[in-house]
């Protein structure tokens, strides 16, 4: 009788367990579907103005303050600034911005810190395409500091510190980008520090010690940029390097720059909460 006490007990435990897991799955496995979805129309209009604000109202209003649903809003959002990169860097640019700023507030920070920083770092890396430098310098510092600002956060650092490394070495690639120097210097000196600060992180450094030396590198080569431009054409320069420095920069786990998938953490999929308007 013992023993098929226990059998039962133990087949009713292993049954709970199967029912909780699958749910927590199904949940992380319908917001990454959601990614996919076709994008909500107000969402879509939104996105062709090219207005930033109105993205991010869009988003806000959508997500009825649920900080899950903003998130894979935002995770839409970016992955269309991806696609219009070659053929609207400034749609591209603006839309990657308005991801990076509901990826930036607290009420999302708190509730989904590995998310926001995936965000966060799709945006960088849609405002560090050559089309978006050229076209939109400004505008791309502008989405590296506040990507820099997700990546500083101490909920992104704790959490997510290898995403954090990535958004680091990215947004110091945007600082040292001659057109973002010259369309805005102050800017770029403001961002290149915040990539610094990441890197040095210790919690950062403990994950990805490299990516401190890789965003000096960047920061160094874009100041032999930057010496060589200004130079008088024909100069011998001693010392210095005629052009940039390749940059061997690496990715880190839990981030996918350059694709068109943004991974979507729920940390909690019961959590809710309003995001800051």
């Amino acid at each position: 009788m013992k023993m098929k006490a226990l059998l039962v007990v133990g087949m009713a435990t292993a049954a709970m367990s199967a029912a909780v897991v699958p749910a927590q799955f199904q949940a992380a496995e319908a917001l990454q579907a959601s990614q996919n979805a076709p994008l909500p129309p107000a969402l879509q209009a939104a996105i062709n103005s090219g207005n930033t604000g109105a993205i991010q109202s869009a988003i806000n209003a959508l997500s009825g303050g649920n900080p899950q649903v903003a998130m894979a809003l935002a995770s839409q959002v970016v992955q269309r600034a991806r696609q219009l990169t070659a053929t609207n860097p400034r749609a591209a640019v603006a839309a990657a911005a308005a991801a990076a700023n509901v990826a930036n507030t607290p009420a999302i920070l708190q509730a989904s810190p590995a998310s926001a920083a995936a965000v966060a770092g799709a945006a960088a890396d849609v405002a560090n395409s050559p089309a978006v430098l050229q076209a939109s310098p400004d505008a791309a510092a502008g989405v590296a500091a506040t990507a820099g600002s997700v990546a500083q956060n101490p909920a992104v650092i704790a959490g997510a510190p290898a995403a954090a490394a990535q958004i680091a070495v990215t947004i110091s690639q945007i600082a040292a980008n001659q057109s973002v120097v010259q369309a805005n210097s102050a800017a770029a000196a403001q961002v290149a520090a915040s990539a610094q600060t990441i890197a040095n992180n210790p919690t950062v450094r403990a994950v990805a010690p490299q990516a401190a030396n890789q965003v000096a590198q960047t920061q160094n080569s874009g100041s032999n940029t930057g010496s060589n431009t200004g130079s008088n054409t024909g100069s011998t320069q001693t010392g210095q390097q005629n052009g940039p420095q390749t940059v061997q920069t690496q990715q880190f786990t839990g981030v996918t720059p350059g694709t068109t998938e943004v991974p979507v953490v729920i940390e909690n999929p019961n959590q809710s909460g309003s995001p800051t308007r």
